[in-house]
């Protein structure tokens, strides 16, 4: 990329890494080479997610950010750059750093719910130097319909969907690993009905294994009931360190899955609304096809999988599930792919042009 503008790209507690790379692509595609500034807390607790997404074009720095000084530092870089893109906007230190700036900025709303409840959004939305971008476009559309049409120009999507530079490499293979990605929470996944479903008709199920990826507030409960059943052959849990699992720990896991599932409960409608389940993006940054409600389907728009409503539907259609569907599945997610992160550079362009 001849001399590339620069923007800023800030993380500063130690969550949400994994939208990241996306941000970093949709940047160099809108012609710009980011610098990075991630809290020194995400590396410790999960490693360095960009040494698992190699091959971008961004300065990356890992800094901390418990005293003035480091706030400091950011704020003169923040002066240097074109643009500042706050890869989250629900932390105290972040929106006070944020709504202080100069400099435009663009705000990734990763909740509606959350993010309406901010008293600082009201000044964000005033501000015609605050663009916004969500990170799909159901969310889109629920956020202009909440903050008013008038200011729908300053709002666009970025889907979280690059984890690796190069298209995916799917993977077939037996046992059939069925990814479960997310937080393990029981308000946000149905884990004791996939349990009972699977307890009750264990051979329907042999030559599966259910893989879940990640720590959790219920991990420690729902991980004693599968043994206490004697589902070990059935189920596998992601080792922790800390109460994270390490970022090369999930990806390589995910790398091998042949497919996923969301196991999102009958009464839990946000991630049709207000935000978004991480298992679309993974699903489609992977090329690991996705079985989803209907209604799902018809949010996120990507090439899922269609079920009827129910976890049991779900289940039953990734039991009737051949290789060949899956094979075409994992093509029409990778075409996807590659539609989608051209897209996200063209949103990226047009926020950051609107306030050059």
């Amino acid at each position: 990329m001849p001399n590339p503008r620069r923007c800023l790209i800030v993380q500063l507690e130690p969550r949400h890494e994994e939208t990241l790379p996306s941000m970093v692509d949709a940047a160099n595609r809108a012609g710009y080479r980011p610098v990075v500034m991630l809290s020194n807390r995400s590396k410790r607790r999960r490693g360095d997610i960009f040494s698992e997404v190699p091959g971008l074009d961004a300065d990356v720095r890992y800094e901390g950010f418990n005293d003035d000084s480091g706030l400091d530092r950011l704020t003169a870089l923040a002066g240097e750059c074109d643009f500042v893109l706050m890869n989250s906007f629900n932390r105290r230190k972040s929106i006070d750093w944020a709504m202080g700036l100069k400099v435009p900025v663009i705000i990734l709303v990763h909740s509606i719910e959350h993010f309406l409840e901010e008293p600082a959004t009201q000044a964000a939305l005033d501000n015609p130097r605050v663009q916004f971008l969500t990170l799909s476009s159901h969310v889109m559309s629920e956020l202009v319909a909440r903050i008013g049409k008038a200011r729908m120009d300053r709002v666009d999507v970025v889907e979280p969907c690059l984890w690796s530079v190069d298209d995916p490499k799917p993977a077939s293979g037996t046992p059939r690993r069925v990814a479960l990605p997310g937080a393990i929470s029981l308000r946000t996944r149905d884990y004791p009905g996939l349990i009972r479903a699977v307890a009750e008709n264990r051979k329907a199920f042999e030559g599966y294994r259910f893989v879940l990826g990640s720590g959790g507030e219920d991990r420690e409960a729902i991980e004693a009931e599968t043994r206490a059943k004697g589902l070990e052959p059935w189920f596998e849990y992601l080792p922790l360190s800390g109460d994270q699992v390490a970022q090369d720990v999930y990806m390589d896991s995910l790398r091998r899955s042949q497919v996923m599932l969301s196991l999102i409960p009958d009464d839990f409608e946000k991630y049709q609304t207000l935000k978004i389940t991480s298992a679309v993006p993974t699903s489609v940054g992977f090329a690991v096809p996705l079985i989803m409600d209907r209604w799902s389907v018809a949010c996120y728009r990507a090439p899922l999988i269609g079920a009827d409503h129910g976890l049991r539907a779900s289940l039953d259609r990734l039991l009737s599930l051949t290789e060949e569907e899956l094979q075409a599945h994992r093509a029409a997610l990778i075409a996807y792919r590659r539609e989608r992160l051209a897209l996200n550079g063209q949103a990226l362009a047009r926020l950051a042009a609107r306030v050059r």
